[in-house]
C-alpha cells in the first residue's frame, strides 16, 4: 500500500546529509506525500518545518526513510522500540546490509516508496532479561546481537550456557555474541561466525577469542530460551545490545535470551535477493578454478 505520511531521519555526520534531506523532502512533497522530519534532523539541516522527536515519529508516519548506514538504522530501531514503522534506507555509509538504495539511486527510490511497490522483510529481534540476586530485572532488546563480554578488564571471563534448560557449554575467553540472522553479517561474522539468511528463525552463538580451540559457532533454533550465567566473576562483565544499550553484570545475575516480542520491518525493492546483496557487499565473484 502506498504511504501518505513519510518520516525522514538522517545521520548528521554523513557527507551531503543536509542536501540529501532537502532533496528528498522536496521529491516526496512533489509526489503529494506529507513529509515529517525527526527533530534532530530538522535542527541540523536548518529546516523551517517543525520536527518530531524520533521516539514519537512512528505515531505520525506510515514509514520512515533513513539517510545513513546500518548504524543509523540501529539508532532508529533503539529509539522507537516496538512502535517502529517500516524503514527504508539510502546508504550513506560503508557496507549497508540493511539499506535498499544508494545516493545515486534516489530518483528510483522515491518512485519505489511513493508507489508502494516494495516488499517488506521482517527481521527478528533478540531480547535479554537480566535478573539480579534481589529479584529485580532489566529488559533489553536488539536487532543485531547481544554481546556478553569483559568490560575494562583484560582477564578471561567464564560463561555457562543452557538451552531450554539443557547444559550446552562453559565458555572461557573474551565473551559471547548471540546474533540474530540479521546480525550474522555484523560482529558475529567478524568473530568467525556463519552468515545466515535474514528471515531464518535461528540464533548464532559465537565465542569471542575462546580459550578452547574446540569452541566454535553454533546455530540454535529461534524459539528457545538461552540462560547464561557468569562463572567465578572477578572483573567487570557487561552485556550490550547492538553496541548501544549496555548493562553491567554482577555476581549472582542471570541472563535469559530469547526471540524479541516484535520484528523490525525493512523495506526492500521487489527484486530484492539476499544472495545478490552478499555478492555485492562482500565482493564475491566466484572461483577461477
Amino acid at each position: 500500500m502506498a504511504p501518505k505520511n513519510i518520516g525522514i531521519v538522517a545521520n548528521p555526520f554523513k557527507d551531503q546529509a543536509k542536501e540529501a534531506v532537502s532533496s528528498l523532502h522536496a521529491a516526496f512533497a512533489g509526489k503529494g506525500l506529507n513529509v515529517i522530519v525527526a527533530q534532530e534532523t530538522a535542527d541540523f539541516c536548518g529546516l523551517s518545518c517543525d520536527g518530531i522527536a524520533l521516539a514519537n515519529l512512528p505515531n505520525h508516519v506510515d514509514l520512515i526513510v533513513v539517510l545513513g548506514g546500518d548504524g543509523t538504522m540501529l539508532h532508529v530501531v533503539h529509539a522507537t522500540g516496538a512502535a517502529i514503522k517500516p524503514m527504508a534506507a539510502i546508504n550513506m555509509g560503508r557496507l549497508g546490509f540493511l539499506t535498499c538504495a544508494t545516493r545515486d539511486e534516489q530518483p528510483a527510490f522515491v518512485e519505489l516508496i511513493a508507489s508502494g511497490d516494495y516488499v517488506i522483510s521482517r527481521r527478528s529481534t533478540i531480547q535479554a532479561i537480566i535478573e539480579d540476586s534481589k529479584g529485580g530485572s532489566t529488559v533489553l532488546t536488539g536487532l543485531n546481537e547481544a554481546v556478553i563480554g569483559r568490560g575494562n578488564s583484560t582477564r578471561m571471563i567464564g560463561l555457562e550456557v543452557r538451552v531450554n534448560g539443557q547444559f550446552l557449554n562453559r565458555y572461557g575467553g573474551d565473551g559471547l555474541i548471540i546474533a540474530t540472522p540479521t546480525g550474522s553479517t555484523a560482529y558475529s561474522l567478524s568473530a568467525g561466525g556463519p552468515i545466515i539468511s535474514p528471515e531464518s528463525n535461528v540464533f548464532v552463538l559465537t565465542p569471542i577469542c575462546s580459550h578452547a580451540l574446540s569452541n566454535r559457532s553454533i546455530v540454535i533454533e529461534g524459539d528457545v530460551e538461552m540462560i547464561i550465567e557468569p562463572q567465578d566473576l572477578r572483573e567487570e562483565t557487561v552485556i550490550s545490545m547492538d553496541g548501544r544499550a549496555r548493562h553491567i553484570i554482577e555476581e549472582g545475575m542471570r541472563i535469559t535470551l530469547k526471540r524479541g516480542p516484535y520484528d523490525v520491518p525493512l523495506i526492500m525493492p521487489p527484486d530484492y535477493r539476499f544472495y545478490t546483496v552478499l555478492q555485492q557487499k562482500l565482493g564475491w565473484r566466484g572461483s577461477n578454478v
